[in-house]
C-alpha cells in the first residue's frame, strides 16, 4: 500500500494522508528523529518509491508537510479499490509502524463486504469497528473541498494557512495580527482584510452544512 513502507522506515512517527485524486498531502510526525533530519529521510524515501514531489517543509516545530502527486493510480492503492466498490475513505488514512488505518462509509452491508474482500486480495485486513450509521451519519458525510475553500484568492488562502500554522487559532492564541503581518513583510490592515474575509467565505460555504448537523443533533 502508498505510503505503508514510508512509515516503516520512521520509527515512532505517524503519517496522516489526505487526498483529492491529485494530490497527496501528508503531514508526518518526527518520531524519534530531529525534524531537519526527518527532512532529509523523507525526501529520500519519496524518491526511492518513485513519488512526484513537489515538496516538504517543516510544518509544526515536530513535523513534516509533504506534497506529492496522487498515487491512488498505483497498484494496491486502498482508496482508488474501496472507491470502486462503492465505498468512501474519510480522510485522513493514517499510516504507523507499516500499517494503514482507514475510515470508510459504505451504504449497504453488501457493499461493505465486497470491499473488505477486495483489500483482503492485496493484504492483510482487520476490522477494528463496524457500526450502523443512522441520523448522526451526516458526521461522517464527506463534503468537496472545493465547496468550502473554492472561492478563496491565493492571498486569502495563504493569510488563513499561515494563521493557522502559527497558532493564531489557538487558546490562548500563539501569534498576533500584527506579527503575523510583520512576519509576511505587508501592512497589518492588508494581512487582516485577506484573513477576514477568508474567514467569512469558509464560514458561509460551511453553513448549509452546520446547519445539516444542527438537525440531526436535534432529530
Amino acid at each position: 500500500m502508498p505510503f505503508c513502507n514510508l512509515s516503516r522506515i520512521i520509527p515512532k512517527s505517524e503519517i496522516q494522508r489526505w487526498c483529492n485524486l491529485e494530490f497527496d498531502i501528508l503531514e508526518i510526525s518526527a518520531g524519534g528523529y530531529i525534524p531537519e533530519n526527518l527532512q532529509r529521510v523523507v525526501n529520500s524515501a519519496l524518491y526511492d518509491m518513485g513519488a512526484e514531489t513537489f515538496y516538504t517543509r517543516l510544518y509544526r516545530p515536530r513535523a513534516i508537510e509533504a506534497v506529492v502527486r496522487c498515487r491512488c493510480t498505483k497498484e494496491n492503492s486502498t482508496i482508488a479499490i474501496l472507491e470502486k466498490k462503492k465505498a468512501i475513505p474519510i480522510m485522513p488514512v493514517t499510516y504507523k509502524d507499516g500499517l494503514e488505518l482507514v475510515k470508510l462509509v459504505t451504504y449497504t452491508w453488501s457493499d461493505l463486504k465486497l470491499a473488505i474482500k477486495a483489500l483482503s486480495e492485496v493484504s492483510k485486513v482487520e476490522i477494528l469497528n463496524r457500526r450502523k450509521i443512522f441520523a448522526r451519519g451526516v458526521f461522517a458525510m464527506t463534503v468537496p473541498i472545493k465547496e468550502i475553500l473554492g472561492s478563496l484568492t491565493l492571498k486569502q488562502l495563504d493569510s488563513l494557512m499561515k494563521a493557522i500554522e502559527s497558532g493564531y487559532y489557538e487558546i490562548p492564541s500563539r501569534t498576533t495580527i500584527e506579527a503575523l503581518a510583520k512576519r509576511l513583510g505587508i501592512p497589518r490592515s492588508t494581512f487582516e482584510e485577506h484573513l477576514r474575509k477568508a474567514e467569512v467565505k469558509v464560514i458561509k460555504a460551511m453553513m448549509p452544512y452546520i446547519r445539516l448537523v444542527r438537525l440531526a443533533e436535534s432529530s
